[in-house]
């Protein structure tokens, strides 16, 4: 069986933790999540909880968000708060296949 990747549903911590137990809990090898969805007054406050919501339910996870920020303030908040990697919009189909295929291959199978 190849690796798991999911979606976490955009919608905020509450949304992350329904679609968490629709999908039956299980572990995600690698997760991509945007940072500014939903969107919130502070710009990432939501997607940095539920980065952290994430590796705290799945810390094999390999987290990579996605920012629309020009300043890399928020990507860089994400990294320290243990993402994998981060993307910034829009995002370039060859960037988004090279980081999921490096964080698929640093993933436990």
């Amino acid at each position: 069986m190849g690796p798991r990747v999911g979606l976490p549903a955009a919608g905020g911590v509450g949304s992350f933790h329904r679609h968490w137990r629709m999908s039956g809990k299980r572990c995600l090898n690698w997760i991509l999540l945007d940072l500014g969805l939903p969107s919130d007054i502070d710009g990432a406050s939501e997607g940095l909880a539920i980065l952290r919501e994430t590796l705290h339910l799945n810390p094999m996870a390999k987290v990579i968000v996605v920012t629309g920020n020009s300043d890399r303030a928020k990507a860089v908040a994400a990294i320290e708060s243990g993402a994998y990697d981060f993307i910034e919009k829009p995002v370039q189909l060859e960037v988004l296949e090279d980081r999921a295929s490096s964080a698929r291959h640093t993933s436990p199978t």
